[in-house]
């Protein structure tokens, strides 16, 4: 575990650090997942109501 872990930071914080690999692996999983399918279907609905309004 202590291979893993940056030098620059010492063993005694917390168990999520801003610069681990795996904070910032969820993060990007958490915005694939949950951020890219709003602002596609918020996209997609302006579209929508682009085209409802044009008729």
């Amino acid at each position: 575990m202590d291979a893993s872990r940056p030098a620059e930071t010492p063993p005694s914080t917390t168990a999520v650090s801003y610069l681990s690999a795996s904070y910032w692996c969820g993060l990007v999983i958490m915005t694939i997942g949950v951020v890219l399918p709003l602002v596609y279907m918020f996209l997609q609905n302006k579209k929508a109501f682009k085209s409802v309004r044009r008729d």
